[in-house]
Protein backbone atom coordinates (compact mmCIF):
# COMPACT_ATOMS: atom_id res chain seq x y z
CA UNK A 1 0.00 0.00 0.00
CA UNK A 2 1.11 3.60 -0.89
CA UNK A 3 -0.08 7.04 -0.73
CA UNK A 4 -0.57 9.19 -3.51
CA UNK A 5 -1.86 12.91 -3.63
CA UNK A 6 -5.41 13.51 -4.53
CA UNK A 7 -6.23 14.91 -7.90
CA UNK A 8 -9.74 14.77 -9.46
CA UNK A 9 -9.37 11.73 -11.65
CA UNK A 10 -9.62 9.77 -8.31
CA UNK A 11 -13.02 11.11 -7.54
CA UNK A 12 -15.33 8.78 -9.06
CA UNK A 13 -13.44 5.69 -7.75
CA UNK A 14 -13.41 7.42 -3.84
CA UNK A 15 -17.52 7.98 -4.38
CA UNK A 16 -17.68 4.76 -5.50
CA UNK A 17 -15.74 3.45 -2.15
CA UNK A 18 -17.63 6.08 0.16
CA UNK A 19 -21.96 5.05 -0.94
CA UNK A 20 -20.53 1.25 0.50
CA UNK A 21 -18.36 2.62 3.75
CA UNK A 22 -19.54 6.83 4.83
CA UNK A 23 -22.86 7.67 6.39
CA UNK A 24 -25.05 9.12 4.20
CA UNK A 25 -22.90 9.08 1.45
CA UNK A 26 -25.25 6.77 -0.34
CA UNK A 27 -27.69 9.19 -1.06
CA UNK A 28 -25.38 11.57 -2.70
CA UNK A 29 -24.81 12.10 -6.65
CA UNK A 30 -21.42 12.09 -7.64
CA UNK A 31 -21.53 15.96 -8.51
CA UNK A 32 -22.05 16.30 -4.93
CA UNK A 33 -19.84 14.26 -3.62
CA UNK A 34 -16.89 15.41 -6.40
CA UNK A 35 -18.04 18.78 -4.58
CA UNK A 36 -17.20 17.86 -0.86
CA UNK A 37 -13.97 16.71 -2.44
CA UNK A 38 -12.92 19.45 -4.38
CA UNK A 39 -12.38 21.35 -1.00
CA UNK A 40 -10.49 18.50 0.56
CA UNK A 41 -6.55 17.81 0.31
CA UNK A 42 -4.77 14.88 1.66
CA UNK A 43 -4.02 11.20 -0.18
CA UNK A 44 -5.66 8.87 -1.75
CA UNK A 45 -4.60 5.06 -0.56
CA UNK A 46 -3.42 2.83 -3.46
CA UNK A 47 -2.65 -1.25 -3.22
CA UNK A 48 0.34 -3.23 -4.86
CA UNK A 49 -1.73 -2.88 -8.28
CA UNK A 50 -1.91 0.92 -8.09
CA UNK A 51 -5.77 1.38 -7.63
CA UNK A 52 -7.42 3.31 -5.03
CA UNK A 53 -8.56 1.58 -1.87
CA UNK A 54 -9.53 4.96 0.25
CA UNK A 55 -8.20 8.02 0.97
CA UNK A 56 -6.80 10.32 3.73
CA UNK A 57 -8.42 13.59 3.84
CA UNK A 58 -7.88 17.03 5.19
CA UNK A 59 -10.94 19.93 5.54
CA UNK A 60 -11.39 23.08 7.49
CA UNK A 61 -7.82 24.06 7.81
CA UNK A 62 -7.54 26.61 10.07
CA UNK A 63 -3.64 27.82 9.69
CA UNK A 64 -1.86 27.68 13.00
CA UNK A 65 -4.48 25.81 15.03
CA UNK A 66 -6.51 22.93 13.35
CA UNK A 67 -7.01 20.67 10.58
CA UNK A 68 -10.03 18.17 10.56
CA UNK A 69 -9.31 14.35 8.92
CA UNK A 70 -10.99 11.80 7.03
CA UNK A 71 -10.63 8.53 6.10
CA UNK A 72 -12.56 6.50 3.81
CA UNK A 73 -11.13 3.08 3.19
CA UNK A 74 -13.05 0.08 0.88
CA UNK A 75 -14.22 -2.35 2.84
CA UNK A 76 -12.16 -5.22 1.87
CA UNK A 77 -9.17 -3.35 2.68
CA UNK A 78 -10.16 -2.83 6.40
CA UNK A 79 -7.78 -3.31 8.91
CA UNK A 80 -4.91 -4.12 6.47
CA UNK A 81 -4.17 -1.41 4.75
CA UNK A 82 -2.43 1.37 7.41
CA UNK A 83 0.93 1.23 7.80
CA UNK A 84 3.53 2.94 9.67
CA UNK A 85 5.14 4.62 7.18
CA UNK A 86 1.78 5.99 6.14
CA UNK A 87 0.93 7.23 9.42
CA UNK A 88 4.62 8.72 9.61
CA UNK A 89 4.16 10.58 6.18
CA UNK A 90 0.73 11.78 7.64
CA UNK A 91 1.02 13.25 10.58
CA UNK A 92 4.71 14.81 9.75
CA UNK A 93 2.30 16.91 6.88
CA UNK A 94 0.07 17.82 10.20
CA UNK A 95 2.48 18.55 12.72
CA UNK A 96 6.09 19.33 11.47
CA UNK A 97 5.20 20.62 7.43
CA UNK A 98 1.76 21.97 8.69
CA UNK A 99 2.87 23.09 12.24
CA UNK A 100 -0.53 22.26 13.43
CA UNK A 101 -0.76 21.98 17.00
CA UNK A 102 -3.81 19.91 17.03
CA UNK A 103 -5.43 17.54 14.75
CA UNK A 104 -9.05 16.55 14.84
CA UNK A 105 -11.71 14.11 13.63
CA UNK A 106 -15.13 12.86 14.24
CA UNK A 107 -17.47 9.59 13.72
CA UNK A 108 -21.07 10.42 13.89
CA UNK A 109 -23.00 8.61 16.75
CA UNK A 110 -26.34 6.39 16.28
CA UNK A 111 -24.61 4.28 13.22
CA UNK A 112 -24.56 0.99 15.06
CA UNK A 113 -21.08 -0.65 14.97
CA UNK A 114 -20.11 1.79 12.46
CA UNK A 115 -20.27 4.32 14.54
CA UNK A 116 -18.13 2.00 17.46
CA UNK A 117 -15.54 1.06 14.39
CA UNK A 118 -14.59 4.79 13.65
CA UNK A 119 -14.16 5.68 17.50
CA UNK A 120 -11.75 2.56 17.85
CA UNK A 121 -9.71 3.21 15.00
CA UNK A 122 -9.15 7.07 15.85
CA UNK A 123 -8.49 5.79 19.41
CA UNK A 124 -5.93 3.64 18.08
CA UNK A 125 -4.10 6.07 16.02
CA UNK A 126 -3.83 7.74 19.24
CA UNK A 127 -7.09 10.29 19.13
CA UNK A 128 -8.46 11.37 21.99
CA UNK A 129 -12.17 11.90 22.60
CA UNK A 130 -13.13 15.12 24.13
CA UNK A 131 -16.82 15.35 23.11
CA UNK A 132 -20.25 15.52 21.66
CA UNK A 133 -21.69 17.78 19.55
CA UNK A 134 -25.32 17.41 20.05
CA UNK A 135 -27.11 16.97 16.47
CA UNK A 136 -24.38 18.46 14.51
CA UNK A 137 -24.56 15.71 11.37
CA UNK A 138 -27.67 15.94 9.42
CA UNK A 139 -28.79 13.32 6.78
CA UNK A 140 -29.26 14.36 3.13
CA UNK A 141 -32.48 13.34 1.99
CA UNK A 142 -34.25 12.18 5.64
CA UNK A 143 -33.18 15.26 7.89
CA UNK A 144 -32.77 13.19 10.65
CA UNK A 145 -29.85 14.67 12.69
CA UNK A 146 -27.61 12.54 14.64
CA UNK A 147 -24.84 13.55 17.18
CA UNK A 148 -21.09 13.45 16.69
CA UNK A 149 -18.30 12.24 19.02
CA UNK A 150 -15.27 14.91 18.39
CA UNK A 151 -11.77 13.61 18.37
CA UNK A 152 -8.64 15.32 18.77
CA UNK A 153 -4.77 14.56 18.97
CA UNK A 154 -2.10 17.12 19.68
CA UNK A 155 1.20 16.78 18.43
CA UNK A 156 3.05 16.29 21.28
CA UNK A 157 0.34 13.18 22.06
CA UNK A 158 1.17 11.89 18.83
CA UNK A 159 2.83 8.38 18.73
CA UNK A 160 3.76 8.61 15.01
CA UNK A 161 6.35 11.12 14.63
Amino acid sequence: MKLMPLERKHYRRLWEIARKTEPFADRLIYDQYADILAKREGFVVCNAEGSVVGSILLSDYVPGLNVISHVVIAPEYRGRWLNKTMLRIFFEMIFVRLGLPKISSYAIAGLGETSLAIARFLKGLGFEQEGFARQAARAPGSGKCYDVALFGMLREECPWI
